[in-house]
């Protein structure tokens, strides 16, 4: 399940100060579904108690808007089997043919967020459920 904005704040307060730091509060916007960058945390105030975090998500949060055809192509590119996933073995053939390589830790931990049931695959449905935070537009 999705944490809320205020479970998000705490799970990445991890020293306990009410506090996050910029890179914290990126993770915490991230664990959310939300795609921010370390630019839009640092235009929202950098470090952020939970309002400011709130009001972060408030903002960013609403700003995400996806198109559910672009998901659903962008999903299909990575998708050569045409069977709903996508393997380990598609997703590291579709990022070298982009020129991107990922060491065995960065796939790993990408892995660890899209295929949270350890299956080796990526399914589309935990990357829609993971956009909840965004607001899709409608067909």
């Amino acid at each position: 399940d999705m944490p809320t904005p205020r479970e998000a704040f705490y799970i990445h307060d991890i020293e306990g100060k009410g506090q996050l730091s910029a890179q914290d509060a990126l993770k915490a916007l991230n664990a959310l579904g939300i795609p921010a960058n370390i630019k839009d945390v640092n235009a929202a105030g950098g470090k952020m108690d939970l309002a400011a975090f709130e009001a972060a998500v408030e903002s960013l949060g609403s700003s995400c808007v996806l198109d559910e055809d672009a998901l659903n192509l962008a999903f299909a590119a990575f998708d050569m089997k045409r069977n709903g996933q996508v393997s380990r073995k598609e997703l590291e053939h579709y990022l070298a043919k982009m020129g991107d390589r990922l060491d065995v830790e960065e796939l790993g931990h990408f892995l660890e967020k899209w295929d949270p049931d350890e299956s080796g695959t990526i399914k589309y449905a935990p990357i829609v459920a993971s956009m909840s935070a965004c607001h899709f537009k409608p067909k």
